[in-house]
């Protein structure tokens, strides 16, 4: 089975880099990292023929995923998500799709994000998550953290709308306003 390719963190800010293999807040810079890898290598086993034959969905590429583990069975089906064709302007001759993201668990494409980085989390050892959200990441997070057994602490805004409120303490999440 292939694995990932993850090489390092790198902050968008100041570019210091650092081992994915440790669990990390923020660089001291305030920054946020970004996931880096080696594409060359993942290039390797990532061809026409590796689309044909791995099922459609978030987990079935692990060469660009940060997370170790075998997450094809451990996700909330997440990803795999359809391009629908757009046909409201014929008159621009474009082949236009839109990518319906809101089949995703907590009908966002936050979902992606949060379960990579919930997962990645509960492997280097986190024994809880705490982030800002003004609704949809605040809510994917409380999804996955209540998947993968770990405690979530989310800071809404106190004009946060009530049903992304309500679906994050739905899911066990702690909210702070």
């Amino acid at each position: 089975m292939a694995t990932s390719c993850l090489t390092h963190l790198e902050c968008a800010r100041c570019s210091e880099r650092v081992d994915p293999g440790v669990l990390q807040t923020f660089c001291s810079c305030g920054g946020t990292w970004l996931a880096r890898y080696n594409l060359e290598a993942a290039a390797r086993s990532l061809n026409p023929e590796t689309f044909l034959n791995r099922r459609v969905g978030f987990w079935s590429y692990p060469e660009v995923s940060p997370s170790q583990s075998d997450g094809a069975s451990r996700g909330l089906g997440e990803g795999g998500t359809p391009l629908l064709p757009i046909r409201a302007l014929p008159e621009l001759e474009l082949n236009l799709f839109a990518k319906d993201e809101g089949i995703n668990p907590g009908g966002s494409f936050k979902a992606r994000g949060m379960a990579s980085a919930v997962s990645r989390a509960k492997e280097l050892g986190a024994s809880a998550l705490a982030l800002p959200s003004a609704g949809n990441a605040g809510v994917a997070a409380a999804q996955y953290g209540a998947f993968w057994n770990l405690p979530v602490h989310v800071a809404l805004p106190v004009e946060t709308p009530a049903p992304f409120r309500d679906a994050i303490q739905t899911h066990g999440a702690t909210v702070y306003e």
